[in-house]
């Protein structure tokens, strides 16, 4: 029952919960917007169709992947190999804007900190 961010996206970012779009079947996690935005989407069918019917795509989509897993791998040996002060150090440089635009709640919860650890870290203490 306890909420966790596990990811934050931009402008220009691909959004999707992997798990749920290859398998085809509910995930655990849920996506929310928390800021307005506009969303383009595609379904898992109409991807497929432009794998089959368009070979460049295949090395996009390759390259996208690769590109998702890399992050996942970065964000967990940053995340959780680290105490909290570098945790956020590491969020704060690699991805400044965020603590400009995400509410302190799902920064701390990304982080897997308490929002009271977050604002003393913030503050410096």
């Amino acid at each position: 029952g306890k909420e966790v961010s596990s990811c934050f996206m931009k402008e220009g970012d691909i959004c999707t919960s992997v798990e749920s779009f290859f398998t085809q079947q509910y995930g655990q996690e849920n996506i929310q917007a928390v800021e307005d935005c506009i969303v383009y989407y595609i379904s898992y069918e109409e991807l497929q169709f432009i794998y089959r019917n368009f070979s460049e795509f295949n090395t996009i989509g390759r390259i996208l992947v690769e590109r998702c897993c890399l992050q996942t791998v970065q964000r967990i040996t940053a995340m959780w190999m680290q105490r909290a002060h570098d945790r956020y150090a590491w969020l704060a440089n690699a991805f400044p804007d965020l603590l400009q635009r995400v509410p302190a709640k799902y920064l701390a919860s990304y982080l897997g900190i308490t929002e009271v650890m977050l604002s003393n870290i913030k503050s410096g203490r």
